[in-house]
């Protein structure tokens, strides 16, 4: 399957030409509310995460309901927050017109399984450095249409993503604070995953976002200009062989942009010295035009 970034003539060309993706802070994306809406949710559903029969150990169920309070508080309150999150955005859609009219009239086409492999190794190598969570994740986005439909999904992510995670690390009969260290992973993971969150508006989009964490002070954040805004983003090398082509939405002249994209296409499997690696071209159907 195939993933698609909507974006304009010059990022795909500077994409292309260096391999590098930008992931936008999330604090800065255009949904203003899928942040906050997805700690709100997760914050509801952990209360309900652990029955009063719960099969996990008192103490362990304590302490992480404990945590649970500290921890929304800070994550909606912007405290103690010594990373920050980043977000490429994707979608499965190939040729969706609110997204050519919104992000731009071109998409670069990602091969979605060699990008799955460049993140499991990613990940591999994250916990390799620091023992424990890996901080980087490809995650197909639920779209809230019913709020019981939403606590359900973020029950089921707290389940089946958060308690395992702590219960791998945790040292039962240990003091208190042997198990401290365990809250910052707590909290990072519950901030990967409020990034899954989206409302309906958005649900033609079809978003699969790739999500990474880095420290708010980082060699790899750079800032780019936008109303007035400076806004933090962070750059991402992937391997040429993920961007699989090219596609063109409903811009006048299709035909000799796409002879344009021929030409460049060409010039670049030379600088590759990959004469059998292409991109594929393609073209919009849809039948719009600005006047």
């Amino acid at each position: 399957m195939n993933l698609y970034h909507y974006t304009d003539l010059n990022a795909v060309h500077a994409i292309l030409n260096t391999h590098t993706i930008r992931m936008t802070d999330i604090r800065y994306l255009n949904d203003k509310t899928e942040y906050l809406q997805g700690l709100e949710i997760l914050q509801k559903a952990s209360h309900k995460v652990f029955p009063h029969d719960s099969e996990h150990d008192q103490e362990f169920v304590d302490v992480i309901q404990e945590w649970f309070k500290k921890c929304f508080e800070e994550l909606l309150n912007f405290q103690n927050a010594s990373e920050s999150f980043y977000i490429a955005s994707f979608s499965r859609s190939s040729d969706t017109l609110s997204q050519w009219r919104s992000y731009g009239m071109f998409a670069i086409k990602l091969d979605e399984q060699k990008l799955k492999e460049i993140v499991g190794r990613l990940r591999v190598q994250r916990m390799a450095r620091t023992g424990k969570f890996a901080k980087i994740e490809l995650i197909k986005c639920h779209y809230v249409r019913d709020k019981y439909d939403a606590l359900e999904e973020a029950s089921e992510l707290i389940r089946s993503k958060v308690v395992p995670i702590m219960l791998e690390w945790w040292q039962p009969n240990a003091p208190i604070d042997k198990n401290q260290h365990l809250y910052p992973d707590l909290k990072e993971v519950i901030s990967m995953l409020a990034t899954t969150f989206k409302h309906d508006a958005f649900s033609e989009e079809q978003e699969v976002r790739l999500v990474i964490s880095d420290k708010i002070v980082s060699e790899r954040i750079g800032f780019r200009d936008k109303n007035n805004i400076l806004i933090p983003y962070y750059e991402l090398d992937l391997p040429h062989q993920v961007f699989s082509g090219v596609v063109i939405g409903p811009v006048e002249n299709q035909k000799i942009t796409a002879q344009s994209l021929d030409i460049y296409n060409s010039h670049r499997a030379t600088k590759l010295r990959d004469e059998r690696y292409r991109l594929t071209i393609e073209t919009s159907n849809i039948p719009y035009r600005t006047l």
